[in-house]
Formats: structure tokens, sequence, C-alpha cells
């Protein structure tokens, strides 16, 4: 796979013939700071993916594993915060319905995208089945309003 391709800023376009070789492409990878010219790729390697590149496929893959892993560290977190609440609570049994998963960003919620946000979404829904997963069609931090108000009402009824 050849990650460069017409369209992409020269300044973030990994040299075509340094792709082939390792010591190029991580020279490329870490000679500029920060991750913008890393994530300007990402268009490429999703449409390589759909056109059936078993590399991209590989990396999208692997990328879909580390949102999966995320999660679960974040989700971890929060039901022991969870627990340690209910814990000196005097509800008998804990019926509390799991917190949502809400995916936000471009690369999942770009429809141009879908082949990356499926194999997101299906490692998601197999590794945690009693989470509601939310692909938002607003902006996160309305989103995030949303939440809060519905919570707001639920504890208030």
């Amino acid at each position: 796979m050849i990650l460069c391709k017409s369209g992409l800023a020269n300044s973030h376009r990994p040299p075509v013939r340094a792709a082939k070789r390792s010591d190029a492409l991580c020279r490329w990878t870490y000679e500029t700071s920060g991750w913008d010219h890393i994530a300007a790729i990402a268009p490429v390697v999703i449409a390589c993916a759909a056109a059936g590149d078993g590399s991209a496929q590989s990396i999208l893959e692997s990328g879909a594993a580390e949102v999966a892993d995320s999660c679960a560290a974040v989700l971890e977190n929060v039901t022991s915060v969870n627990v340690r609440k209910d814990s000196h609570s005097t509800k008998e049994g804990n019926d509390a319905a799991q917190p949502p998963i809400v995916l936000c960003g471009g690369l999942l919620t770009d429809p141009r995208n879908a082949i990356y946000s499926k194999a997101v979404c299906s490692r998601l829904r197999a590794r945690f089945p009693q989470h509601l997963l939310v692909i938002p069609h607003v902006d996160a931090e309305y989103g995030a309003a949303l939440l809060a108000c519905d919570e707001a009402q639920r504890r208030t009824t």
C-alpha cells in the first residue's frame, strides 16, 4: 500500500519512494511535531481499505481495537466510581443502566468513513453488549448538554 495520494497537502505527504522503506517512513512520522500530518492520511487509508487493500484493512482493525481498549479503560473507571458511590446508598440491588458509549469525531461520524466506524462499532458491540452505542447527529457539546438534562430529569423523578 502506498499512502501518498493526490489531495493531501505537500507538507503532510509521506515521501512516495520512502513509503517503501520503514526508516524513512518513521523519520517522516516523527520529524514534525503534532499528529496532524498523520491524521491527514486517514482518508487515504480508509479509501484503500474500502477498495480491498489488506494492509489498510489491518490498520483500520488495529485502530478499532485501540478504540475498544480505550473505552474499556474509561468504562472500568466509571464503573468503579459508580460502585463506590452506590456502596453508600441504601437502595437494594444495583439496577442502574449502563452509561451509553457516545462515538464522536470525524472518523467515526462522517458517512465517508463507514468502513472504519463499522469496524469500531462491531468491536464495541462485541465487547460491551450491555451498553448503548450512540453516533450523534449533533455537536458533542450539544449532546453532552442533552445527556446532562436527561440525567437531571431522571434524578428528580
